[in-house]
């Protein structure tokens, strides 16, 4: 393959600009700014098209770095031959890729032609972009190369017979990109994230046993300060008590001899009054008469058997004095004398019996009287003695209750069955309260004895003290305090702990599940990690086959360029070059600036010569030699003008003196 000529319409900086090539080396000589490698690109871009035109780096981005400065039409043509015909490729650029256009020309005949496409690129020298910067093109201070799977290819010649080496490289990537997705070792790494997670959980797990220890310790503690907060609620209570029924009696303690004697005495009086008042009650029609004849009808009514057979006889008598009238009435009229003689008998005892029932009526009448006078007498004094010992009992109950700052109320029994109920209640405070400070005071002592003997010191927490360790710990022995506030916070560190106890139990699970997954995950990067190696073994081993002629040629271009070159050169399967220097291979990359370039030239003519055995490509050369010596750019031009009898060269240059 062969360039002909080519005409710029414009690209980048050049405009308008027309060149004719012949065989061997085409020198063109430029100052610096001409645009010599623009006009490389502009090769480059005829047969393949722009690079990096996802990239926002108008550096990167050759479609927007090579606009035309001058506006006018982006493209141009170039005329070359291949094996017997002349061919005219002309390129028109947009503002993206689906605005160019792309048409071929039979150059002798100017017909369109079909013989390639707009990959013309690729369809002529069987590599990619990539590879024909990597190969043909040769750019100022870049004469190193990277190896790619097309080089590897046209190198073996197998580009037609086999693909796999073609996508290699691509198959490398796709292995890397998933090593390094996984990598248990990058921080962006799935496995490394989820080997963090792994141990995130393990730590937390462990701390389980802490945790419930923990948990353990605190209820301990704050069922402890619940018990001295049950004991110091109690010692409250029984003193609040106390203090109040020692304010009902007054301050003063009754005696529990004389309290007894005092509510049999309201008992007493309770009797007296009940009796009183049923008294009362038998004479409530009795207004305004004195106590006896209040009482006469009670008296009446508790009247001995003389009344009754008092009251027997009048009736006797009554009926006595009936039964006469009816014999007189019976033996005729009372006046006349013949009739008491003609009835005689009869009559006589009318009469005599009505004489004696009557006597006897005035009789009982009297007696009666007599009886009545008798019994309201003793009633009345009777009913004075109840008066009278109730009001004594009254004056009694009533001086002892004063005694205790009390009035005496309408129901003394009440009032003292009510002082006794508070006097027994007070007795029991009292002994109970008695016992809670017999056990303060031992709690005290005990508290005391921790703090003389240095173990504890009282240390002030919340209005109250506590007995805080010497060494670093603490002890619930409070001196003095109230506990709802500690209780208060066990209960929040309890709450933290349970809830913590929780999510840890779920990490456990989480662990659980998680395990087998890792294990499977970490297995699957192992096996892509053997897989990269085994591949990258395969293909250095691939390549090692086809190396051997590009080093035969690599080491015949470096005898006829320098002396100076380093000897025992080799080539590793990447194309990369190994020299030894002081017992060790080391990469070409620590020579020299000039040797670097010269030796990365020579390696480029020996691919280009095991690379295309039959038509040879163009070789566009782009100033390498710029950090050469007089000795060794005297070598360069040698390997010119071997290389030059091979291949077509464009060589630019902006120095007279590197002119071939």
């Amino acid at each position: 393959m062969r360039l002909i000529s080519c005409h710029i319409e414009g690209f980048g900086k050049l405009n308008n600009i027309d060149m004719k090539f012949t065989s061997g080396i085409n020198t063109i000589l430029r100052g610096n700014g001409w645009g010599k490698t623009t006009f490389a690109v502009f090769v480059k871009v005829m047969f393949y098209g722009f690079s990096g035109e996802t990239k926002r780096n108008d550096k990167e981005n050759e479609r927007r770095r090579f606009r035309p400065w001058s506006g006018s039409t982006y493209g141009g043509e170039i005329v070359f031959k291949s094996g017997t015909n002349v061919y005219r490729v002309q390129r028109s650029f947009g503002g993206k890729k689906s605005e160019d256009t792309f048409v071929l020309y039979d150059a002798e005949t100017n017909a369109v032609s079909s013989d390639f496409t707009e990959n013309i690129g690729y369809e002529l020298f069987h590599i990619d972009a990539r590879s024909f910067e990597n190969t043909v093109y040769i750019g100022q201070n870049n004469c190193q190369m990277c190896v790619t799977d097309d080089i590897n290819a046209k190198i073996g010649n197998i580009a037609v017979t086999d693909s796999d080496i073609n996508n290699y490289e691509k198959a490398c990537q796709a292995i890397k990109d998933v090593v390094n997705r996984m990598s248990p070792n990058k921080r962006n790494g799935e496995l490394y994230r989820q080997k963090m997670e792994y141990a995130e959980l393990s730590e937390k797990v462990r701390k389980r046993q802490y945790v419930c220890r923990e948990i353990e310790r605190i209820s301990a503690e704050r069922q402890k300060i619940c018990g001295q907060k049950s004991e110091d609620f109690e010692r409250r209570y029984l003193t609040a008590q106390h203090r109040k029924l020692s304010s009902y009696f007054s301050g003063k303690v009754p005696d529990r001899e004389l309290t007894d004697l005092m509510m049999k005495k309201a008992r007493e009086y309770d009797r007296l009054q009940s009796q009183i008042d049923m008294m009362e009650s038998i004479n409530d029609g009795a207004h305004g008469r004195d106590k006896g004849e209040k009482y006469s009808r009670y008296a009446k009514s508790e009247a001995g058997g003389g009344r009754k057979t008092a009251i027997i006889i009048l009736l006797i008598c009554v009926l006595a004095l009936v039964a006469g009238y009816f014999i007189v009435k019976a033996g005729g009229t009372w006046n006349a004398a013949a009739d008491a003689v003609k009835y005689g008998g009869n009559a006589k005892l009318g009469y005599i019996v009505m004489v004696l029932a009557g006597i006897c009526m005035i009789v009982d009448v009297v007696h009666l009287a007599r009886i009545k006078r008798k019994t309201a007498d003793k009633d009345d004094i009777r009913a004075e003695k109840l008066y009278d010992k109730r009001d004594v009992l009254l004056e009694e109950l009533s001086s002892y209750l004063t005694g205790f700052g009390m009035e005496t109320e309408d129901d003394p029994l009440r009032q003292m069955t009510e002082f006794q109920m508070k006097y027994d209640e007070y007795i029991e405070i009292c002994d109970r309260l008695r016992k809670a400070e017999y056990e303060l005071q031992r709690e005290s002592e005990k508290n005391m004895s921790q703090i003389a003997s240095g173990k504890y010191m009282p240390q002030r927490e919340n209005g109250a003290y506590i007995l805080q360790s010497t060494g670093g710990g603490r002890t619930c022995g409070y001196v003095d305090i109230d506990a709802q506030e500690v209780i208060t916070q066990y209960d929040i560190m309890l709450s933290d702990l349970r809830t913590e106890l929780h999510d840890i139990d779920e990490a456990a699970q989480d662990m659980d599940a998680r395990k087998d997954e890792l294990a499977d995950r970490f297995h699957r990067y192992d096996l892509v990690v053997k897989t990269g190696k085994l591949l990258m073994e395969a293909r250095n081993k691939f390549n090692s086959r086809y190396t051997q002629p590009v080093a035969k040629e690599f080491e015949r271009y470096c005898e006829m360029v320098s002396e100076d070159l380093p000897q025992d050169m080799r080539i590793d399967p990447d194309m990369g070059i190994l020299y030894r220097s002081d017992g060790l291979y080391r990469n070409s990359e620590t020579l020299s600036s000039g040797l670097s370039d010269i030796v990365s030239v020579c390696l480029r003519a020996a691919l280009a010569d095991v690379m295309y055995p039959g038509e040879k490509p163009v070789l566009i050369f782009d100033d390498p030699f710029v950090n050469l010596d007089d000795d060794n750019r005297d070598g360069a031009m040698i390997l010119m003008s071997v290389i030059s009898k091979k291949y077509q060269v464009i060589y630019f240059t902006c120095c007279e003196n590197r002119v071939l």
